[in-house]
Formats: C-alpha cells, structure tokens, sequence
C-alpha cells in the first residue's frame, strides 16, 4: 500500500483502482488530498475545468480568505460548522 493510500484510510486495491484511474476518487478522498498537499481545491477544479462558481466571485471569496488569513477550506469548514450548528 502506498504512503498516500494509508494516510487515506484506503485499501491497497482501492487506492491501486483510484490511482489508475479505473475508478474515481470519492470527493472525501479528494478532500482529504487536498487537505495533505495543502492545495487549494477550487484551483484544482478550475485546472480541470469545472468551474462551479463564476471567476469574479471565486476571486472576491479569495480576497476575504487573504484578509482574515484563512484558506479557503478553513472559511468552508468554518461556514459548514455554523451552518450545521455545530458552533
């Protein structure tokens, strides 16, 4: 099994299927990568091209992050917690 695969919590035959590209990584997994190599997960969906929200709002949200000196996924996380009521 691979070093990613075990911090993943994924089987060796399941990492082996995601990383070949047989079988497609689980947003949880993808998230969980993102959160390891510190990327910032609307840059790797925009490098796909998916484009989930409109490039002007994507960069004010940015701005806000930089501001109050917080990635993304921080503010995300954060919103999602209050959202749920878990703040």
């Amino acid at each position: 099994m691979s070093d990613v695969g075990r911090l993943l919590g994924i089987a060796p035959g399941d990492y082996f299927h995601y990383e070949s590209g047989g079988v497609t990584l689980p947003i949880y997994h993808f998230r969980k990568l993102c959160i390891l190599w510190n990327l910032d997960l609307f840059e790797i969906v925009e490098l796909l091209k998916l484009f989930p929200v409109k490039g002007d709002y994507l960069a004010v949200f940015r701005g806000a992050c930089r501001k109050e000196g917080k990635t993304p996924a921080q503010v995300l996380l954060e919103f999602i917690k209050i959202y749920a009521g878990l703040i």
